[in-house]
């Protein structure tokens, strides 16, 4: 679970605040893993639909989603 630390608006943008996650981004996480199982992508396909469910759930979307 990441740490949501608040939400900032100003005329035209929000910014929603979470805790910095170190380890790189996604792809390069499945770059540097030498072997992917089936059971390794499978975790984080549902981890990720589960945080896309969470956002549509309080109405947010994700604009930086990437293949």
């Amino acid at each position: 679970m990441i740490k949501y630390d608040g939400i900032y608006e100003t005329d035209n943008l929000i910014y929603l605040v979470t805790e910095y996650l170190s380890g790189g981004t996604l792809d390069d996480v499945m770059k540097n893993k030498m072997v992917h199982t089936g059971e390794y992508v499978s975790k984080i396909i549902k981890d990720c639909l589960e945080g896309l469910n969470y956002l549509d759930q309080k109405q947010m979307m994700h604009r930086d989603i990437k293949p």
